[in-house]
């Protein structure tokens, strides 16, 4: 793939060919609130709040109640770019092994979610990705404040 091939396809919406508005996978993106609500504000974390509260708005709005439009390309950078923050944070804290185990883990997710053949399977599988990596958010804010 050219490096503008690569720039197109992140820069103009492109839902999943099988995506489709499900209530599973709208509720599902709401979870990252979760780890927001009950460690990162009563820790203190202001700017991990505030990536949480951003991930779970637009993975909200891109994957249920706007789906199709630019809040796809919003999405997707919004959820990489949490990632990379929240790898780095638990990599200060618990070093390679921890973030190899993390990355394992979210590809397998991503991969299932877009290795999906019809609706249904989107749905359950996109679901499975949401709650798979509020989850992991969920254990490195732990980690993060059971260390401060």
């Amino acid at each position: 793939m050219s490096l503008e091939a690569l720039c197109r396809a992140y820069v103009r919406p492109s839902p999943h060919k099988y995506g489709c508005v499900s209530p599973n996978v709208g509720v599902s993106s709401t979870f990252f609130f979760i780890p927001a609500l009950f460690i990162c504000i009563p820790s203190g974390y202001i700017l991990s709040t505030i990536v949480l509260f951003a991930v779970a708005l637009i993975s909200f709005l891109s994957d249920y109640f706007c789906r199709g439009t630019s809040f796809d390309v919003i999405d997707r950078w919004t959820a990489g770019s949490a990632f990379l923050y929240f790898s780095s944070r638990i990599y200060e804290l618990k070093g390679t092994n921890q973030v190899m185990i993390i990355w394992i883990i979210a590809c397998l997710l991503l991969g299932r979610s877009r290795s999906s053949r019809s609706s249904e399977e989107w749905a359950e599988n996109h679901t499975m990705w949401h709650i798979g990596m509020s989850i992991i958010t969920l254990y490195i804010c732990l980690a993060l404040s059971q260390d401060s």
